[in-house]
């Protein structure tokens, strides 16, 4: 459930430090990106160790020569470099030597035109901005995402806090675009707990900051290097232009995308757009609820729920409502619809939710968990009880239900492990609880608030 796995979300070390360990295939402008140095060569063996014979660098420092201090990478130790391997090497730095970093390390000589292109994009996406000259691309969409995609973290006490747990877009509010700062009080000899003194400006922005710099320092990394007095700034503003392209140019270049033949080209522009935090894109985002491709309209109903945006209220209600029915077959679309509608989290979208609900849609059973209010318990349990096997789940809505209410929960009432006959074995206490406590319960708190509450007294 996606707030129990909200609780446990841990800070996690820098993204470079992990970034090595990514096993799927990186586009070549992230290899760009990512690397120290990028030569052409041609790599040997010399005294059991892999030797790169350099004929040009394209970027970094001018070397003729690289030793690998190993040659293997990613999660399953796979070769990226073999002897005999002649053509472009995308190498990151490692103690005295360099190595490869992923998979695309090594490429052939075919691939070198694409790697100077790449090179070029990541200094300066400007040119490449002409559909005329460069055809779109993946690639360069990803460039764009990269490079206008404003977000940093910093402290000063703290160099390593560079994070913002989940995916900044997906939990941030988009219109505010500012910088925040947050005063923080640590004591580590009562259990680590973290307060947030003061935070400037208040508003929307740094109260997101505080939820997840409250959750992230639950975890050992971030008791390992807490400090007892320590400020933490964002700074939430998109570039305004990098090299001859402006931020405006960008948005402009993906929003066209989104009427590209090609669906990957469409789902790319949406991802960088949600990046950039582009409330102007939501009308395009919205026509594209009808593309004939079902992964476009699920990524366009993520885009839609990440903006928050009251606009898609209606249009994702009247999607929610004719698909829930089907549940569990084309479960991709009523999951991903009911989760935009928790997340925009207007009070219109609860009736829609709740039906949803009773036909057993996860997703919306969990945003009933987090968007419900006094009347929706009653209606929940009914559901419930009426239809155990379908509505089995509903239970976890019950239990946020209850966390959020002016009454205490119970142990029985959420496990660690839970399955289906444990869910509906708990109906008949659910209906008793429910009894002994209607006349006084009453929904009076967010999910957020409850869980920052939870954070900070334990």
């Amino acid at each position: 459930m996606s707030a129990i796995r909200l609780i446990l979300l841990l800070l996690c070390v820098p993204a470079m430090a992990s970034a090595a360990y990514d096993a799927a295939p990186w586009p070549t402008p992230k290899l760009v990106q990512f690397a120290d140095i990028i030569v052409v060569g041609v790599a040997t063996t010399e005294r059991n160790k892999t030797v790169i014979h350099i004929s040009e660098v394209l970027k970094g420092n001018p070397l003729k020569r690289i030793v690998l201090s190993r040659v293997n990478v990613g999660i399953y130790d796979e070769v990226a470099i073999k002897p005999g391997n002649r053509g472009v090497f995308l190498l990151r730095k490692d103690g005295l030597d360099y190595a490869p970093f992923a998979l695309g390390s090594y490429k052939t000589v075919d691939h070198l035109k694409a790697v100077r292109e790449a090179i070029e994009m990541v200094a300066d996406p400007g040119r490449f901005l002409d559909v005329r000259q460069f055809p779109e691309s993946s690639d360069f969409i990803y460039v764009l995402a990269e490079q206008f995609t404003g977000w940093n973290v910093t402290s000063k006490e703290i160099p390593s806090l560079e994070w913002m747990g989940p995916p900044f877009y997906e939990v941030a509010p988009w219109k505010e675009r500012g910088v925040v700062t947050l005063q923080c009080a640590a004591d580590p000899q009562n259990g680590f707990k973290v307060r947030v003194i003061a935070a400037k400006p208040q508003g929307a922005l740094s109260t997101c900051l505080t939820h997840y710099l409250l959750i992230g320092y639950k975890s050992p990394y971030a008791r390992r290097v807490l400090k007892p007095r320590f400020s933490v700034t964002l700074d939430a503003r998109l570039p305004e232009g990098v090299g001859t392209a402006t931020a405006e140019e960008a948005m402009w270049y993906l929003r066209n995308r989104l009427t590209s033949t090609d669906s990957q080209i469409v789902k790319d522009a949406l991802q960088a757009l949600a990046r950039m935090r582009d409330l102007e894109a939501v009308p395009q985002a919205l026509l594209l609820l009808k593309h004939p491709d079902e992964q476009v309209r699920v990524q366009a109903i993520q885009f839609l729920g990440w903006s928050r945006d009251v606009r898609a209220v209606d249009p994702l209600g009247v999607l929610l409502k004719s698909m829930a029915p089907r549940y569990p077959k084309a479960h991709a679309i009523s999951d991903a619809a009911a989760r935009a509608l928790g997340k925009i989290g207007h009070k219109k979208s609860l009736p829609i939710l709740e039906r949803a609900s009773s036909y057993g849609v996860q997703r919306a059973i969990e945003a009933i968990g987090s968007l419900g209010d006094t009347s929706s318990f009653e209606t929940m349990l009914t559901a419930l009880t009426e239809n155990p096997s379908t509505c089995a789940p509903i239970d976890f809505a019950l239990y946020w239900l209850v966390r959020r209410s002016n009454q205490q929960t119970e142990s029985w009432m959420i496990e660690s492990s839970t399955t289906q006959a444990i869910q509906i074995a708990r109906i008949p206490k659910w209906c008793d609880w429910w009894d002994a406590h209607k006349q006084d319960f009453k929904v009076v708190e967010s999910q957020e608030n409850v869980i920052n509450e939870s954070i900070q007294g334990n």
